[in-house]
């Protein structure tokens, strides 16, 4: 549920890098997670089996200017 509050009108966002909201993310994983800051982001995000925010807003971005 909170990504899709995160992602909220990410689709008019554009090519723009947010990335405070995907420190955000990577952030609270790690703590869920239990391991250290040092631990490789891209780690983090096989062991849980998601994308960073950065690749879901860019790709939902694209789709809706195409759908357009």
């Amino acid at each position: 549920m909170v990504m899709h509050i995160l992602l909220y009108g990410s689709e008019v966002w554009g090519v723009y890098n947010y990335k405070d909201v995907d420190k955000l993310h990577i952030r609270f994983l790690k703590s869920s997670l239990d391991v250290k800051k040092q631990t490789p982001n891209s780690a983090v995000y096989g062991e849980v089996g998601r994308f960073s925010f950065l690749v879901i807003y860019k790709l939902r971005s694209r789709k809706f200017w195409v759908k357009i």
